[in-house]
Formats: C-alpha cells, sequence, structure tokens
C-alpha cells in the first residue's frame, strides 16, 4: 500500500507551466525546423516518397513510403538501430486507398527532439535503403535484410496455422 503517487497530480500543471514558457510559436518554429531537415534529406533519396503538403503547411510530422518496402517493415528495421516511426494506416484508410498504398511510415519531431535525432533517423533509414539490392528482389533479399537487422521472423502456416520460427 503506502501512499499514492500524489507528485503525478501536480505534473500536468507543471508541464502545461513549462510548455507556456516555452510559447507555442517556438515550438512549431522547431518542429517546423527538424521537419525541413528531414524532408531536405528525403529530396536525397529517390526511393522515398514523402506524403503531404509542403513544409508551409506541414506540422512535425513527415509520412512517408519506400519503394519495394513496406511500412511495417522499416519500421521494424529502424527500430532494432533505436529510432521509433509508426507504421500503418495512421487513422486514414480512405486515404491510403485513394493514394493506392497499403500503408506508410510516419515520423514525428517535437520540442523534445533534437536535429541529431532526425539525422539518426535518416541514416537509419539509409541503412535500411541501403545500396537498393533489397529493393530490386523478392523474398531472398527481404530475408537477407531481415538477417542484416537480425530480426527473426515468426511465420503463419496458413495450412494448419501452426506457429514456424524462419
Amino acid at each position: 500500500r503506502g501512499a499514492r503517487g500524489w507528485g503525478w497530480g501536480r505534473a500536468p500543471g507543471a508541464v502545461s507551466r513549462g510548455l507556456q514558457r516555452v510559447g507555442r510559436a517556438a515550438i512549431e518554429r522547431h518542429e517546423r525546423h527538424l521537419t525541413e531537415i528531414c524532408l531536405q534529406r528525403f529530396a536525397e533519396l529517390p526511393v522515398v516518397r514523402v506524403l503531404g503538403p509542403g513544409l508551409e503547411q506541414r506540422a512535425g510530422i513527415v509520412s512517408f513510403v519506400v519503394a519495394g518496402i513496406s511500412a511495417q517493415d522499416i519500421a521494424i528495421f529502424i527500430d532494432r538501430q533505436g529510432v521509433a516511426i509508426r507504421a500503418g494506416h495512421h487513422c486514414a484508410m480512405p486515404l491510403h486507398e485513394r493514394l493506392g498504398l497499403a500503408n506508410s511510415c510516419r515520423a514525428s519531431f517535437y520540442l523534445y527532439n533534437t536535429e541529431e535525432e532526425v539525422h539518426r533517423f535518416v541514416e537509419a533509414l539509409e541503412a535500411v535503403i541501403g545500396d537498393g539490392s533489397v529493393l530490386e528482389g523478392g523474398s531472398a533479399q527481404r530475408l537477407a535484410l531481415y538477417d542484416r537487422f537480425n530480426v527473426s521472423l515468426l511465420a503463419v502456416s496458413r495450412k494448419d496455422q501452426r506457429f514456424t520460427e524462419r
């Protein structure tokens, strides 16, 4: 038992006061700056397709797809390098269908992120893309990519619904 976490009751107010001190405009400038760095780096990667509006109409979010690699695979491989992104429909399945996409990746930036983290994220993506060989082939290259990032594959056999590890 003991005393409950009484300090947590004060935390939201402290966070709110801290954000007010920083100011909304400063937070937006910081988000836009980090987003700009990401978009500039992505412009150097021809297999990356950025989704959404231009920088002027964008918050600290960059959605993207990579030709030849599923969003879930990208998220897994990048996670293995210590960088977290989201993969899926992001509550926008009709938009994905309209764009002809199965899913997409999304990186988000906020006040607590740094330029170094944005560069680390793009470098992690570059490591996934590698020399491009994984984008050209089928399952052999994909398995090599899983092996390179030390990811264990757990597959379900459709015939008997047993789990098998490859």
